[in-house]
């Protein structure tokens, strides 16, 4: 009986353990099921320059490398062919001095031969403007006719890895003069700008510019090797109308014209790939300070006080600065002011840097170095070039100036992704006639590189 006793005592021990642990999990269960994560709202935060902490930054050019990957890409074996001119006696004695024209007329050989040479130039390919996606460099290459002033142009891809070129399309010359540029890889396919001029039919007046001036956004087709408009810019485009995109959105910059002709405004516009249609973001008065630029997150927009002072303004934050100049970068927390005499040829330079996440401000003076030259963005970073004829790339807080390349093209930003064009034909020249600048390019090989990188 007592061994039965004693069993049945035990059974009820390990029950009423296991009953116990059993409600543990239980009520552990249930706390588990009521516990809610905080959500945090993410607060709008208005700052002015009294909140931070001026730094006076001094400049100082590094010879070492920088504290970032450079990427480059020598395409200098790329190949573009070249375009007969087909210039006629006429065209070609035209070009020439009157010593020359009287000799030729005289029938003179040596002034045969130099017209002869002259109605059988060759125009070789000269890069303009480059991009790249992936491992494949897309180029607008222009071939300039010096005499008439009309040109053609195509646009290739060059394979990086495999050194392959393919010409994507190529526009023969029309009787007007025509050129490409901008390229911008966007949402998976190729962007560029189309311009042309096209003489005046009742042009009469030296004072009157003899030119219209069309200019166009065109996506390429690749399969069937046609370009595809996607806005008609008319006269309505800032020099660089694609300045204002990344690699997943395309912004334009148009400025709107009145009734009468005259110009009252400037509207920013974003391209809608899925309807291919344009919305407007933003408009500003002619005259104002207004502008817009991408950041990461969103858009930055610029205006401005009664005092002209530039005020920032984001989906997170509102800087109202005592600067007058112009928002040329916003990035990680950090946005840039550039403050130049630009009326003197750019001859004054200041640059005054906001880190939100240090609550500091970086004051550089960048006069003596940059004096008539154009400085920009590159992320959290300046990138600009001077008479030394290299592309620098500055870090704003350190001061510390790193050479990146040889003078090239104006950088293109995404972020913090920049890349330049650096083209170095060595024969050839650049002549200017009726407002238009024309380079002429006599090279059949030069060096053509491209360079990008991110900070």
């Amino acid at each position: 009986m007592k061994k039965i006793l004693s069993v049945f005592i035990a059974l009820s021990v390990i029950m009423s353990f296991v009953s116990c642990k059993d409600k543990k999990q239980n009520d552990t269960a249930v706390y588990e099921q009521e516990t809610v994560e905080e959500v945090t709202e993410p607060v709008f935060m208005e700052y002015t320059d009294s909140d931070f902490t001026d730094i006076d930054v001094q400049i100082s050019f590094q010879t070492s490398k920088p504290p970032f990957t450079v990427n480059c890409v020598d395409f200098s074996d790329a190949y573009l062919g070249y375009r007969i001119l087909n210039i006629s006696e006429e065209e070609a004695l035209d070009c020439v001095g009157n010593a020359i024209r009287e000799s030729y007329q005289q029938g003179d050989e040596q002034a045969k031969n130099i017209i002869k040479s002259i109605t059988e130039m060759k125009s070789y390919g000269l890069v303009n403007s480059a991009c790249i996606h992936d491992n494949i460099i897309y180029m607008s290459v222009n071939y300039e006719n010096i005499v008439s002033y009309h040109s053609e142009y195509s646009v290739f891809s060059y394979n990086t890895d495999t050194k392959e070129l393919n010409e994507l399309y190529s526009c023969k010359n029309d009787g007007n003069r025509a050129e490409t540029g901008n390229l911008r890889y966007i949402n998976g396919a190729l962007y560029l700008t189309y311009s042309c001029y096209e003489k005046k039919e009742n042009y009469v007046s030296e004072d009157e510019d003899p030119y219209d001036y069309y200019s166009y956004i065109c996506r390429l087709d690749e399969e069937n090797h046609e370009l595809i408009k996607v806005y008609d810019g008319n006269m309505g485009f800032s020099p660089y109308p694609m300045e204002y995109s990344t690699d997943e959105r395309l912004i334009v910059s148009v400025d709107d014209f009145g009734e009468d002709g005259k110009q009252i405004g400037r509207t920013f516009k974003e391209y809608d790939f899925s309807s291919d249609s344009w919305n407007v973001i933003y408009t500003a008065k002619l005259g104002s300070k207004d502008n817009v630029i991408l950041t990461e997150n969103g858009l930055a927009l610029q205006t401005v006080d009664d005092k002209k002072n530039v005020i920032v303004e984001t989906d997170d934050f509102r800087l109202s600065s005592q600067i007058k100049g112009k928002l040329i970068g916003c990035c990680d927390n950090t946005v840039m002011i550039l403050q130049s005499d630009y009326l003197m040829n750019y001859t004054t330079n200041k640059l005054y840097v906001y880190n939100l996440d240090k609550m500091e401000r970086y004051l550089l003076d960048l006069s003596s170095y940059t004096s008539r030259a154009l400085i920009y963005s590159s992320g959290k970073n300046v990138v600009f070039n001077n008479n030394t004829g290299f592309t620098y790339c500055l870090i704003p807080e350190i001061g510390a100036v790193f050479t990146i390349c040889k003078s090239g093209s104006i950088p293109v930003s995404c972020g913090r992704k920049t890349s330049i064009l650096s083209s170095n034909h060595i024969d050839g020249y650049s002549i200017r006639k009726d407002g238009i600048t024309v380079h002429y390019n006599s090279s059949e090989l030069y060096e053509k590189k491209f360079y990008w990188w991110e900070n």
